[in-house]
């Protein structure tokens, strides 16, 4: 072999070497750096598995919150129609309650007034007649007795009464 050029000795000691460096090698720098790999791996295979699983959530929540708008607005829209059913109603009541009450005050303004214009006439009536009689007793204060202004007086007023109660 030394005819080739190649010194045993030296192949010896690159062959203990390369072994050395084998050894050491797999042993503190590839096993290690495989396992970090795995592990890596391992957790971007984990990544993955999350973020699909966030993605479907997401998906998952967004069509919810879709439905719960949807559900949310048809109650709303439910609302708002009873609501104004409910207005409509009341609106009716009022209005009839309303319409009765100015009845009411408009018969009770009618019976007052016919209360009223028969107190007039009343007092018309009276004053007419008080009137007479003070007009028959100055009128005739010169022309008749005390006697006899008694007995017309007198004679005028149950005239009068008479006439009253007609």
């Amino acid at each position: 072999m030394e005819n080739l050029g190649v010194d045993p000795k030296l192949l010896i000691a690159q062959l203990i070497n390369f072994g050395l460096f084998f050894f050491i090698f797999s042993k503190f720098i590839a096993k290690p750096f495989l396992a970090y790999i795995q592990d890596e791996k391992k957790k971007d295979a984990e990544r993955n598995r999350l973020n699909e699983l966030a993605l479907k959530q997401d998906a998952y929540l967004i069509k919810k919150e879709e439905e719960m708008k949807i559900r949310l607005r048809k109650e709303y829209d439910k609302a708002l129609s009873e609501a104004k059913h409910e207005a409509e109603t009341v609106k009716a009541t009022l209005m009839k309650d309303a319409k009765k009450e100015a009845e009411e005050y408009v018969t009770k303004a009618q019976k007052q007034m016919q209360s009223d214009k028969l107190t007039m006439e009343r007092e018309i009536k009276d004053r007419i007649a008080s009137l007479s009689v003070l007009l028959i007793e100055h009128g005739l204060k010169d022309y008749l007795t005390e006697d006899m202004q008694k007995g017309v007086t007198k004679q005028l007023l149950t005239h009068l009464e008479s006439k009253k109660l007609n």
